[in-house]
């Protein structure tokens, strides 16, 4: 059977329970925030001065209840793993580079904001017998010898991968030099 993620307890809510917990279930892992942070989306997103709660630019009460639940649930379930999902595969997508690149940024803002990382369900759960190896935060990847220090013959665990990219590691190869997306500034017609 194929593995795909899910939200038990979400999965579980009728609609109109779903209209009344996606906003608040985003909010509380910081997707909200995300989104209207500078270093995200903020031309798309607005606080309603009246509620205080992060609505889509221009849009209805309506529109933003469909967009809160259509984003919790793609949240919940984004897909199945395709043939560019697996690790050693993943690069030979171009839309990899891209998007990898995208949600590292995500990944440090994250990290570096004290709320949002402490909203962060930074939990790691088991996957079934039918998945790949490789998911699970002790399994071991075929990478090693990323910091100078390391033995090159020594492979990683996703939780030695994850402690090493936290972006205060000093002995990080790399972090983003800012968090902003000014690059991507976008110009009304």
């Amino acid at each position: 059977s194929d593995c795909d993620c899910s939200c038990a307890d979400i999965d579980s809510m009728t609609n109109d329970e779903l209209l009344d917990q996606a906003y608040l279930k985003l909010s509380g892992v910081g997707m909200t925030q995300m989104l209207l942070s500078e270093t995200s989306t903020s031309d798309f997103f607005t606080t309603d001065e009246d509620t205080g709660l992060i609505t889509l630019t221009g849009a209805t009460s309506d529109q933003n209840d469909q967009f809160w639940v259509w984003l919790l649930s793609f949240t919940c379930h984004p897909g199945k793993m395709g043939p560019f999902a697996t690790p050693l595969a993943a690069n030979n997508d171009p839309i990899f580079w891209v998007t990898h690149a995208t949600w590292g940024r995500f990944w440090h803002y994250i990290q570096l904001n004290d709320e949002l990382w402490s909203n962060f369900d930074n939990t790691w759960g088991g996957v079934s017998e039918n998945c790949e190896l490789m998911l699970n935060y002790d399994d071991m990847l075929p990478f090693s010898g990323f910091a100078a220090k390391d033995d090159a013959t020594v492979r990683y665990t996703n939780r030695e991968l994850v402690a090493f990219y936290e972006p205060t590691n000093a002995e990080l190869p790399y972090i983003f030099d800012e968090l902003t997306w000014e690059h991507c500034d976008i110009s009304a017609p």
